[in-house]
């Protein structure tokens, strides 16, 4: 029996275990991403997915015990993996290593200097997706879609360990966005990480709009700071701070910029001070704030003096805002001769300044406009001329010189259309790779958020792209054919090759129809060119055939339905009430009545409603009109109901037909060039949430006149008009003004 017992304990003392166990590090470092985690969040991810798709939860495990085990999985910066991989410090920046020795695999990636892992966690994401199949192609989000849709999952009670040896890594050192840059809590940023594996390993971020709470923390105090009109004076935007400029030739914003970075290091500045980008211990940021133009731009003298108005947009005012840049950096390099000075190219100072060099701590983000155009030679060829212009500026140093794709457009303010352009992006990246180090893709705006479920959905229409886009970042060279039969086959299964179809022929519609820049009207040629004729209707055509080829209620097919019903459908609806109102006026036949208006003239003549504002669909509201025509005045009837005090009617009088006005928001508060604006406002007392209105135009004998009536709540983009726009947000044509003819008699 004394035997029997020593033989048992001798056994199970020198057992060598057969299932699989993930070994960390003793001493496990430091990620990349996400902040503050260290190479156990990479384990559990693992081991959570593995979990997930083979049924078998992991053991993890140190790797002072992983001796007695055969199968082990090694995480990050073991002793093992130096020994098998080699020195992690002395690999591309974010390198990731999938390897098999014998029964072990090895998941580790590139370390900095300090200890920072910054390739482990894409190893994983790597052998997840080679060795089990799952695949993140976007985040599944609750308030969308249901669990499954864009992380794929597939069975597989398969877990290879040998045969593996993938070594590879970002050929652009920088690949951020709207998700992974600032503007999303970490929590999502986790969820995108996946997808888009973003990452950056330059010497500092892209630049962004710096001086967004300069007004509230100077507007008062140094009101001098600020830009002003050609009357001399500062006019402040109040309801919107984040839209007042500097004046970059007052005296005081430098100093003052250079006591705040002082008190930064002190720890005594204000948050607010930098925008969304406070000052690292090398670097030092600065931008302009957004939406700046020649014309609100500063006018005093002496920064029209460095004005060229004659010059192309986007020189008009590059010698103005690199001047300051220059005077910042050198101010910078005195004081603090370690840092940089990171800056922004855009608008109408993208082009890089001829007559004043740059000092060389200063580097810039590019912001080039509509690369998805760029199927156009000619565009194309004259935004590389200014990234070859600014390359050679800088030195021809990639790490001096980043790219800032703006691509919102146009499902953020132009229209619902399906785009794909991979094809151009990979073109751009070939071209663009030796001249800049890292590119920022500001599309899957996360501020579409704040448009609610409407501008979730536009979001979530850019995610194929946004998926293509992530995969080229990574490797510009991948096959675009490859990619998209990956996506198809993983989302769609049966109906793989009819969606790659649909696919395709959206492809096609943006790369093999270049935009011509004299276009003035975007969404016409959307509709009658790039998606006119049949091409809408055969879209929707490949969708229902795609849905036919699937199980019925397979994910495959709930997939696909989703996308045809929740997604596409909306531009099919543009596409139909685009032709439906694109060459219709609505027409008003006004009658004369000889008397003064009242309540028993006023219900004989036709009531109209109002629309939504761009497409003509249901309006936010419900409110109507009424016309009259009594002696040499046009008298309005109007009336809106459940009004809120903000309510107000607008009746636009055109002074220029057949013209756009560009830039347009209700709540800019200007004389307008193309046409007379009356405004009434809601007025009504009590618990009535009723809100009539008069209006009283006055007329000079015209047989016929055009308009345009408004309803609107104080909510700069939602508004309803009498005759839908067919434009943008911000264009406002009085060719879209409806037609008023008058009759005479009742």
């Amino acid at each position: 029996m004394r035997i029997k017992i020593f033989l048992i304990s001798f056994f199970l003392g020198s057992t060598v275990y057969a299932s699989p166990v993930i070994v960390l590090p003793d001493k496990p470092d430091m990620l990349a991403f996400p902040a503050g985690e260290t190479q156990v969040y990479a384990a559990d991810f693992l081991n959570r997915h593995l979990e997930r798709a083979t049924g078998r939860k992991l053991k993890i495990i140190r790797e002072k015990d992983a001796a007695k085990f055969q199968e082990r999985i090694f995480i990050g910066s073991t002793e093992a993996a130096l020994r098998i991989i080699g020195n992690p410090g002395q690999m591309e920046p974010e390198t990731l290593i999938v390897r098999s020795d014998g029964k072990d695999l090895f998941l580790c990636g590139e370390m900095t200097e300090d200890r920072v892992d910054r390739g482990t966690l894409f190893a994983v994401y790597e052998y997840l997706e080679r060795a089990l199949g799952i695949r993140w192609y976007f985040p599944d989000d609750p308030r969308i879609h249901p669990d499954g849709f864009g992380v794929i999952i597939p069975g597989n009670r398969n877990l290879r360990l040998d045969g593996w040896n993938i070594r590879d890594w970002p050929r652009l050192r920088g690949r951020e966005g709207g998700v992974s840059y600032y503007a999303m809590p970490e929590k999502f940023q986790r969820l995108w990480h996946p997808v888009l594996r973003f990452g950056n390993s330059m010497p500092r971020k892209n630049a962004n709009h710096t001086q967004t709470g300069w007004y509230a923390l100077y507007g008062k105090t140094h009101p001098e700071y600020f830009a002003v009109g050609r009357n001399g004076r500062q006019q402040f935007n109040t309801q919107y701070p984040h839209r007042n400029y500097l004046c970059p030739n007052q005296p005081g914003v430098l100093k003052q910029m250079l006591r705040n970075l002082d008190a930064f290091d002190q720890g005594r500045a204000p948050d607010s001070a930098w925008g969304p980008c406070p000052p690292e211990k090398n670097c030092v940021y600065f931008a302009f704030n957004d939406g700046m133009t020649p014309e609100n731009s500063c006018q005093c003298l002496h920064c029209r003096s460095q004005y060229e108005p004659d010059a192309p947009y986007e020189k008009q005012a590059s010698e103005w805002a690199f001047l300051f840049v220059a005077r910042y950096a050198e101010a910078i390099r005195k004081r603090w001769p370690e840092r940089r000075l990171a800056t922004l190219a855009y608008q109408h100072y993208q082009a890089p300044p001829e007559k004043h060099p740059l000092p060389g701590n200063v580097d810039v983000t590019y912001v080039t406009a509509r690369l998805h155009y760029a199927s156009s030679p000619e565009m194309l060829e004259h935004e590389l001329a200014k990234i070859r212009s600014w390359s050679k500026l800088l030195g021809g140093k990639t790490d001096r010189l980043g790219i800032w794709l703006n691509i919102v457009d146009p499902v953020m303010h132009t229209s619902k259309v399906p785009f794909l352009y991979p094809n151009i992006l990979k073109r751009w990246l070939l071209k663009t790779k030796h001249l800049a180090g890292s590119c920022f893709i500001n599309g899957l705006n996360p501020h579409m958020n704040r448009h609610g479920k409407e501008g979730r959905l536009n979001a979530f229409s850019t995610y194929p792209m946004v998926w293509l886009q992530s995969r080229l970042l990574w490797n510009p060279e991948q096959d675009i054919d490859e990619l998209l039969r990956d996506y198809t086959e993983h989302s769609f299964g049966p109906a793989a090759e009819t969606m790659r179809k649909f696919y395709n022929l959206i492809i096609s519609r943006w790369e093999d129809l270049p935009y011509p820049p004299e276009a003035e009207d975007e969404t016409g040629f959307i509709h009658r060119v790039r998606y006119g004729g049949r091409y809408a209707g055969e879209l929707r055509r490949l969708l229902d055939k795609a849905a036919g080829e699937c199980a019925l209620n397979s994910p495959e097919q709930q997939r696909i339905i989703f996308w045809r019903d929740h997604i596409y459908s909306r531009f099919f609806r543009e596409s139909a009430l685009f032709h439906q109102y694109a060459d219709r006026i609505p027409e008003y036949r006004c009658k004369t009545v000889d008397s003064f208006p009242d309540a028993s003239v006023w219900r004989n003549q036709t009531a109209v409603s109002l629309l939504e504002r761009q497409w003509g669909g249901p309006p936010e509201k419900k409110a109507v009109f009424r016309m009259v025509r009594y002696k040499n005045e046009l008298f309005l009837q109007l009336e809106t109901e459940n009004a809120g005090p903000n309510e107000e009617f607008r009746v636009f009088t055109a002074e220029k037909n057949n013209a756009v006005q560009k830039n347009y928001a209700p709540n800019i508060n200007r004389a307008w060039p193309l046409w007379k604006e009356y405004r009434i406002g809601n007025n009504s007392k009590g618990s009535s949430r009723k809100f009539p209105a008069i209006l009283r135009l006055p007329l000079d004998g015209q047989k016929e006149i055009r308009l345009q009536i408004m309803r609107y709540g104080g909510v700069w983009n939602q508004f309803d008009l009498w005759s839908p726009t067919l434009r943008p947000i911000s264009e406002f044509p009085t060719g879209r003004f409806g037609k008023v003819t008058f009759e005479s008699g009742e």
